[in-house]
């Protein structure tokens, strides 16, 4: 019997449809301890220079999968326009743990004009690259993190409903 490996490995269509559904479920943030900062930079600058706070993105982050952020950018019209070739240097973190990513704003739904104030980011790499590797591996130990949280949120919601609902009336 030959061991399982990638080349051994055939998937079908339904199997794969499964997991990209998983890579892409996008939770909601609520009360989580994920928090995410970006830059603007400019092409062929690494990484890992520090960038101008000029250049700092103002939003807040709705949303979160392993391949992006669903974000509402702050005050639209006041900072320029974020176009689709603009690179974004993304930090995040969670807890104590923190990742460094590139990243672009994703393609605007049809109807959407500039400047767009709720879009999303996603991830740019490829599986080749090791950093956007470690990326996506960071990211999905916290999205694991940020769907048990909202679990929790909603399950504590539909008690304190069911506790509401269960308060006996004052009169007959």
């Amino acid at each position: 019997m030959l061991p399982e490996s990638a080349e051994n490995i055939e998937l079908n269509a339904e199997e794969a449809s499964l997991v990209d559904r998983r890579s892409y479920y996008r939770a909601r943030l609520g009360n989580s301890l994920l928090r995410v900062r970006a830059w603007r930079i400019a092409p062929g600058t690494p990484l890992g220079h520090a960038p101008m706070p000029s250049q700092e993105v103002r939003f807040s982050v709705h949303n979160v999968c392993i391949g992006g952020l669903g974000i509402v950018l702050a005050n639209a019209t006041a900072q320029p326009p974020l176009t689709l070739t603009d690179r974004l240097r993304i930090e995040a973190f969670y807890d104590q743990d923190s990742i460094l990513v590139e990243g672009r704003l994703r393609t605007p739904d049809a109807g959407q004009r500039e400047p767009y104030s709720r879009t999303g980011i996603r991830f740019d790499g490829h599986s080749s690259n090791l950093g956007y590797q470690k990326a996506r591996f960071w990211m999905s130990k916290v999205m694991g993190r940020v769907q048990r949280e909202e679990l929790k949120a909603r399950r504590s919601a539909e008690e304190q409903a069911k506790d509401a609902s269960n308060i006996p009336l004052p009169f007959p």
